[in-house]
């Protein structure tokens, strides 16, 4: 199976250590090659390899996906986990266009390559299980982050033509939409004062904020064979955010 985008401890990494700890052989990709490494040498010696890809690069998404292919003989799951935003996508009517192409490219465009890339090495083989990670943004109304929201409300259109298109084939897809995660990369803005922690946790019904834990758990259980009658579907991994109404 092939993880798209998975850095040390974040989502995709735990989701690549979730799966290799239940036995499957992991590809992990990422534009930071090192990173990728260094993850792979924490998991068990064998299970695991780390390659380059850019997914913003046509190019480099098909020859990574070639040689994910070759290094195990087969693609039979793929997690697309990278997310691309920046302090520039704000509101409609303030956003840069250029700036709204860029999230789009990556995120959206991004994911249509990778699962493009991976279908026909399915189709090779008996079939397989695509997990495109969105979020809750792309599901609801938002003040801000235009092009982010966009993009994941997109990506849910995309694994709903694969599911409807390649289900025949043994091909299934869908989406995990996250509510608030909280990866090293948060954390960090949470510990250095560049986002205030004390509210994280408003809307969740829980006692707890989300951890890339969760989400790596029902990326496992949506790849394997006890989700073999699930395809086309969003789920929300959120605490309970989008059950209830909330107004902070």
């Amino acid at each position: 199976m092939v993880v798209v985008g998975a850095s040390e401890g974040g989502i995709g990494g735990e989701t690549a250590a979730r799966c290799a700890a239940e036995g499957a052989r992991v590809v992990i990709g990422d534009i930071n090659l090192d990173g990728a490494k260094r993850l792979v040498a924490a998991l068990p010696p064998g299970q695991a390899t780390a390659l380059y890809v850019d997914i913003a690069d046509e190019t480099s998404v098909h020859d990574f996906m070639r040689a994910a292919e070759e290094c195990y003989g087969q693609i039979s799951g793929l997690v697309n986990v990278v997310a691309h935003s920046t302090d520039g996508d704000s509101i409609l009517t303030d956003i840069d266009p250029s700036i709204f192409d860029r999230v789009m490219h990556v995120n959206l465009r991004g994911f249509m390559l990778t699962c493009r890339a991976a279908i026909p090495a399915m189709l090779h083989g008996s079939g397989g299980s695509i997990v495109n990670i969105a979020s809750i943004r792309g599901l609801l109304g938002t003040p801000r982050l235009v092009a982010y929201s966009c993009s994941k409300a997109a990506i849910i259109a995309l694994t709903r033509h694969i599911a409807t298109r390649w289900g025949p084939d043994n091909v299934r897809a869908n989406v995990i939409a996250p509510g608030l995660v909280v990866t090293p990369m948060l954390q960090k803005q949470v510990d250095s004062g560049d986002m205030d922690g004390t509210d994280l946790h408003g809307g969740i019904l829980v006692p707890r904020v989300g951890r890339p834990q969760d989400i790596a758990a029902t990326c496992a259980f949506l790849l394997s064979e006890d989700a073999g009658y699930i395809t086309g579907q969003v789920l929300t991994v959120d605490g309970g955010e989008l059950a209830h109404y909330y107004r902070p």
